[in-house]
């Protein structure tokens, strides 16, 4: 029983130390604040007496060696981004990610990363099947009107050189379609991240907008792009319905209900 009490203390103490490093730091500046502030740039040491001298040096130390140290370590591991991904505004699940990234990580920078789906438009409707299906059409009903009126058609059919480049030409194109992505892109912050900011000071909120698809590539463009391993970047859960697995993600974590 000993023994498992003791590799249990030996174990769990650093990890809660390490989990805790931004506390620990932060109560070391505010016990030494009151030392490093006897500290005085304009007193002449020579001047002192011993004992004085004595504590001259000592606040010196604490405020150069130790504090001014510590507070820069804390910015060090604070100032550093995560990234929460959003499939929308809703103020109850941006308030829960903060409130568990405050209770349980370090850092204090939160991007919030909405991936805005590229759509296809074809005239008044949608879909790619919509676009590459009527300029093919298209295309090739003017392709054969066009060749048709150069050459004189026999059997077999052998179309000119030009008709035969309008037409590859034509597939190409038809084949990729347009994509109109900036419709639905917020041209403003939505007010609710502003909210958020007022409501939690001691946190940097910051909104980014991303055009393409969720997933494994998207993760791997944001963490590449925002300077983000992806063990630092988190979701909310997802349902049955997800075309991806957790592992696939490459390390994101999930903020559950």
């Amino acid at each position: 029983m000993q023994g498992f009490v003791l590799f249990g203390a030996v174990f769990v103490t650093p990890v809660l130390l390490m989990l805790n490093r931004a506390r620990l730091l932060r109560f070391v500046v505010g016990a030494t604040a009151s030392i490093a502030h006897t500290y005085d740039p304009v007193v002449n040491p020579a001047a002192l007496s011993c004992w004085d001298r004595l504590k001259y040096n000592f606040a010196r130390f604490v405020k150069f060696r130790v504090r001014d140290r510590v507070k820069t370590k804390i910015a060090s591991l604070t100032g550093k981004p995560l990234v929460f991904f959003t499939n929308d505004d809703d103020p109850a699940t941006l308030t829960q990610a903060i409130i568990y990234i405050l209770s349980n990580e370090q850092r204090r920078w939160i991007k919030f990363v909405r991936v805005y789906v590229s759509r296809c438009v074809c005239g008044g409707g949608e879909g790619i099947t919509c676009v590459r299906w009527w300029w093919w059409h298209c295309c090739c009903w003017c392709c054969v009107h066009w060749s048709s009126s150069l050459i004189t058609l026999t059997l077999p059919f052998r179309p000119s050189f030009p008709s035969f480049c309008v037409c590859s030409l034509s597939f190409l194109f038809a084949w990729f379609p347009r994509y109109k992505d900036q419709e639905d892109v917020p041209q403003t912050v939505s007010p609710t991240y502003q909210q958020l900011s007022r409501c939690f000071p001691e946190v940097r909120v910051d909104y980014v907008v991303v055009i393409g698809e969720f997933g494994p590539s998207m993760v791997r463009h944001v963490s590449r792009e925002l300077h983000v391993p992806a063990t630092f970047m988190f979701m909310g859960t997802f349902n049955d319905d997800f075309p991806f697995t957790f592992t696939e993600l490459g390390g994101l974590r999930l903020i559950t209900n």
